[in-house]
């Protein structure tokens, strides 16, 4: 049994796109401290997204790409919506 899986007979996201959105809101929640969502400022979104540009990539050893910069802001902005 999945711990994010929908309610029985209720459509939902599929496994790779939960997975995908918790894979980017896990390196959020540890940048914020893991403070409560309810206090989510939009000042926490830019400075991840700055932190985010200067990380370096675990394999590579080299700045992180763009493209997986951009997935893993559209994962959380996706998941602030639908937290909204």
């Amino acid at each position: 049994m999945r711990l994010c899986a929908p309610p029985e007979g209720r459509p939902g996201k599929s496994a790779a796109t939960v997975d995908a959105a918790l894979k980017a809101i896990a390196p959020f929640e540890e940048d914020t401290g893991w403070r409560e969502f309810k206090t989510f400022r939009r000042e926490q979104a830019i400075a991840f997204r700055d932190r985010l540009a200067s990380k370096m990539g675990a394999r590579s050893g080299e700045a992180m790409i763009a493209s997986t910069q951009a997935g893993t802001l559209a994962a959380l902005n996706d998941f602030f919506r639908w937290l909204a």
